[in-house]
């Protein structure tokens, strides 16, 4: 005689076993099921660690490769419906030339960045003229934003920069004229020349960093940022002792 069918009351998924009435669990788990490098199933927090890449494509979830060495494990993914990008990984997200980054297709179009917790860094020039671009999620684990990162984003409605950001280069958010709000974390250590330049919009400062240092009177940071508003309102953090020199040189009008 054979045994009889499981009647099934539970399929099983990737964190918990089929069920069956006469019989009770039974089988084994069920693969992830993922969607912009993350599964999808209820409670289930797995990422694909990314760990197989083949022709530039993640093989277990389907990422694109974001870097241009073959050792990172930070993937791509680009939603047409929503226009947003997706950037998953646990490591430095690549740095690239004028025209180079692999989402080169769609970077006028894009509106939203959303970049997963376990990046590391933001590569120079690697969202540079995104010029649709509305918003932006940078996470805790970042501590490096490149060059020209976000250079002529000129549609960014805000910068917030989080809490773990060490660094900040050379014209990161340069021309990013619609934005009104930003905010630079307690973490910083130091901003690069020309970082928030001609961010015209630009209204409110939160200004947080601990141990930022001394900046040129060269750098200009905030050169011309401010100027179609009525000026800059800067707020200092309560733990700030100290505002690194030259750092609001040249920076339109705060008060």
């Amino acid at each position: 005689l054979e045994f009889a069918d499981h009647v099934t009351t539970k399929t099983a998924t990737c964190i918990s076993k089929a069920e069956c009435s006469v019989c009770g669990e039974y089988d084994e788990f069920a693969p992830h099921t993922y969607e912009n490098g993350k599964c999808t199933v209820a409670n289930c927090e797995n990422a694909c660690a990314h760990e197989t890449i083949t022709d530039g494509v993640c093989v277990t979830c389907g990422g694109k490769h974001c870097g241009n060495t073959k050792n990172d494990k930070v993937v791509w993914f680009y939603d047409e419906d929503t226009t947003i990008l997706t950037i998953t990984g646990s490591d430095d997200l690549a740095g690239y030339t004028i025209g180079e980054a692999p989402w080169e297709a769609y970077r006028e179009i894009i509106r939203g960045i959303d970049i997963k917790d376990g990046v590391t860094s933001i590569g120079n020039l690697a969202f540079c003229g995104c010029e649709n671009l509305t918003s932006v999620t940078i996470p805790k684990s970042v501590t490096e934003i490149g060059k020209y990162a976000f250079y002529y984003c000129k549609n960014l409605q805000g910068v917030e920069i989080p809490e773990g950001v060490k660094t900040i280069g050379n014209d990161a958010f340069e021309n990013c004229a619609s934005a009104t709000s930003l905010t630079i974390p307690s973490t910083v250590k130091s901003i690069g020349a020309e970082a928030f330049e001609n961010m015209l919009s630009l209204q409110e400062v939160q200004y947080n960093a601990i141990e930022c240092a001394d900046c040129s009177s060269s750098y200009g940071i905030f050169a011309s940022s401010g100027q179609e508003g009525s000026g800059i309102k800067v707020t200092i953090g309560s733990q700030v002792t100290r505002i690194p020199g030259y750092l609001f040189y040249s920076g339109g009008s705060a008060d």
